[in-house]
């Protein structure tokens, strides 16, 4: 009740032969997660050729695990990543996944090398924590380094890819104060170039609405400074880049009175 340990493993499909595996092991405990390989997946594909994955998954405790990847293909490289997830609470949990693909240089029939190799990177996952003095911090990513390599190597839906993104927000209080940072930016890639928006960073400092005195007369303020960031044919080979970032600042006192 706890693993199968086989050796010399033949698997067959109507008496062929398909893989061999001199030895595996497989967890198989009732109680639930249990630390062990995962079965490979074996594929073929006309531009990947034959691809073979292997993982092995981690049971680190009741609330958090981690899984561990390698793929295998016959003409396009082998990919290696790790995928971490923890539950701390009904409203404290993240997840991250980081994959490396590494692909060959491709070779002409002369010998020459028509495309370099490459290695392309891929991490996505998001984040939900409380931290002390009440403050949370959330938090996803959404980012690879080769938009070619992903659009190429990837399975349909990451193929048609053309946004890469990330975002952190940390929230809290500090005595009468609101505080709330945010670090954001957003690429879209089209025709050989692409676009860059987002907010690196953008800080919003706030007083909540105090009385004057015994009167019902209140007064408050807010602050915001934002890095607006803003950016034309990134990663173009043709034409030059064109940055229209620029910093702002707004804020001021809120007075108020009921009538």
């Amino acid at each position: 009740d706890a693993h199968a340990l086989m050796r010399n493993v033949v698997l067959k499909v109507k008496d062929v032969p398909l893989l061999y595996i001199p030895v595996f092991y497989y967890p198989m405990d009732k109680e639930g997660r249990s630390t062990g390989f995962l079965l490979p997946t074996y594929g073929s594909q006309s531009f990947r050729g034959t691809t073979l994955s292997n993982a092995f998954f981690l049971a680190i405790s009741r609330s958090q695990d981690a899984t561990f990847f390698h793929d295998w293909t016959s003409k396009s490289g082998q990919g290696f990543g790790t995928e971490y997830r923890y539950v701390q609470s009904a409203d404290a949990n993240g997840r991250l996944n980081y994959y490396v693909f590494d692909t060959p240089p491709v070779l002409s029939e002369g010998g020459d090398a028509t495309t370099t190799g490459s290695r392309s990177t891929r991490i996505d996952g998001n984040v939900n924590q409380g931290l002390p003095h009440r403050f949370r911090l959330l938090g996803n990513i959404n980012y690879f380094t080769d938009v070619a390599t992903q659009q190429i190597y990837q399975d349909v839906y990451n193929g048609s890819q053309q946004q890469r993104s990330f975002s952190g927000t940390l929230t809290g209080n500090l005595g009468k104060f609101r505080i709330a940072a945010t670090a954001d930016q957003q690429e879209s890639f089209y025709g050989g170039s692409g676009q860059r928006n987002g907010r690196l960073p953008s800080a919003d400092l706030s007083l909540a609405d105090q009385p004057i005195g015994k009167s019902k007369i209140y007064v408050g303020a807010s602050a915001n400074t934002s890095y607006l960031v803003r950016q034309s044919n990134i990663d173009s080979e043709t034409s030059p880049l064109v940055d229209q970032s620029l910093l702002r600042f707004d804020g001021g006192p809120r007075i108020r009175a009921p009538l």
